[in-house]
């Protein structure tokens, strides 16, 4: 009988300890590589942002777009979703007065929605790659900062 209970005992700690790995390594977050290619330019008074990625579809890349040489001029931004692998976004800017144009495109990982942040990490602690820089946040006691993608261009005119 006590041959029985050893032989229960250490099939439970078997057990026991592979659940704990299996769940280490379930629980464990994916890493993820980001590739960004993208081109800024402007044409007949049109700035054009578009590109390819990988970023997980429904991505939302926030733009803003100033007159550098006139701050008196509108500023344009908002959001642009990543779909099927890709962006795209059209601005008028032909109100605009003569000069440099500047065009800024980022990713915050903390501001997408929750589907995406559980890829990612709420604060981008899963992504990685060339475009992924990592940026101090002096305005939250949560963290030190997080990992996004931050792309100034500047246009003429």
């Amino acid at each position: 009988m006590k041959s029985f209970f050893k032989k229960l005992n250490t099939k439970f700690v078997v057990v026991f300890i592979s659940l704990i790995i299996i769940g280490a390594i379930a629980g464990e977050d994916e890493t993820i590589t980001i590739e960004f290619d993208y081109d800024i330019y402007i044409e007949n008074n049109i700035v054009y942002i578009e590109g390819e990625t990988n970023l997980v579809d429904g991505s939302l890349l926030n733009y803003e777009v100033l007159n550098l040489d006139n701050i008196e001029d509108e500023i344009f931004n908002g959001y642009i979703t990543v779909e099927d692998s890709s962006f795209y976004k059209e601005i008028d800017v032909s109100n605009y007065n003569e000069g440099r144009i500047e065009v800024w495109l980022s990713l915050h990982p903390h501001l997408q929605p929750k589907s995406i942040q559980e890829k990612y990490g709420e604060w981008g602690e899963n992504l990685e790659g060339d475009p992924i820089e990592f940026k101090e946040t002096p305005w939250t006691d949560k963290r030190d900062g997080f990992n996004e993608i931050d792309i100034i261009h500047i246009l003429e005119k």
